[in-house]
């Protein structure tokens, strides 16, 4: 349990940072919907239970905090109680930039489940690798 802690503190701090140099507008080289679809196929992974799938569309900075056993300890537990995954409800996509990972985008997406919802908070690079992941 105190792992899982120590995982969901790490990846908010590394989302927070990202957040706190978010310009809002989509840098250039970014399409919006090619953003929505990479954080959808994200979201459709995890929720198969797919973490090894995941963990290769993640950057060489987020392979190294996060592999594919301790995503599946950090975020299992919680997609078992939330059930099947129905649908995205809602998406919002934004940019931002800062020294460590440069120009990037960050979808928010909310999804329906059986038993629930859940936030998906989702940071792409420029070479379309996930450098962020927050599930709430």
């Amino acid at each position: 349990m105190k792992k899982f802690w120590f995982l969901a503190l790490a990846l908010a701090l590394a989302l927070t940072a990202l957040a706190g140099c978010s310009s809002g507008s989509l840098p250039e080289g970014f399409v919006k919907e090619d953003v929505q679809r990479e954080a959808e196929d994200v979201v459709t992974l995890l929720s198969a239970g797919e973490y090894d799938s995941v963990e290769a569309l993640f950057s060489s900075d987020m392979k190294a905090a996060l592999d594919a056993d301790a995503l599946e300890k950090a975020l299992g537990p919680q997609l078992e109680k939330l059930g099947a995954f129905d649908s995205v409800t809602s998406e919002a996509v934004a940019g931002g930039k800062n020294d460590q990972v440069g120009d990037y985008a960050v979808a928010v997406l909310v999804c329906k489940y059986e038993n629930g919802s859940a936030t998906y908070t989702i940071s792409i690079d420029a070479d379309g690798l996930v450098c962020g992941l927050y599930m709430k």
